[in-house]
Formats: C-alpha cells, structure tokens, sequence
C-alpha cells in the first residue's frame, strides 16, 4: 500500500491528505483514522534501518537454516495431510 501512495503523483497524495485529514471517525476505539495511520507510517520511516548482508555471510545463515527449514516444512505437511484425510 505504501509503494502504491508513493507511486502517486505529488498533487493526487495531497488531494487525498486533505480528504483523509478531514475524516477524523474511528472504525472503532483500537484503529486511528487513516490520515493519522499514513501519518504515522511516514514518521516511523526515519526510524528504519536497512541493513545490507554480504552473499557469502547470507548464503552461510541459509545453508545453516536449511536442514531446519526442510524438516518443519515436512511437518507442517503432515499435519495437514492428518488433519484433511484422516492418517
């Protein structure tokens, strides 16, 4: 959602801004309007990090989760063989 408002041209993010920012309702008591979640949202970027991993280290964290990855992937299957033909 965020590439896609980014994607917009710099008057169409300010039409709506504006439109946003004049509906203040609540869906309920635990979710903000939208203005004030794309407000947020834009606040908290200068708070992330991008962190760049060089391959070799990446493809070491891979080859060392590998056997792990194939072993939940075989579980998570046969429980849902069990659970939808009965074994």
């Amino acid at each position: 959602m965020l590439k896609r408002w980014n994607d917009l041209p710099d008057s169409e993010r300010e039409r709506r801004r504006r439109l946003l920012s004049r509906d203040q309702q609540r869906l309920d008591a635990t979710h903000p309007a939208t203005a004030q979640r794309i407000h947020m949202l834009q606040l908290q970027s200068q708070y992330l990090q991008q962190f760049q991993i060089p391959t070799c280290d990446w493809q070491a964290v891979e080859q060392e989760l590998k056997p792990s990855c194939i072993l939940i992937a075989n579980q998570l299957l046969d429980e849902e063989k069990s659970r939808l033909y009965g074994y």
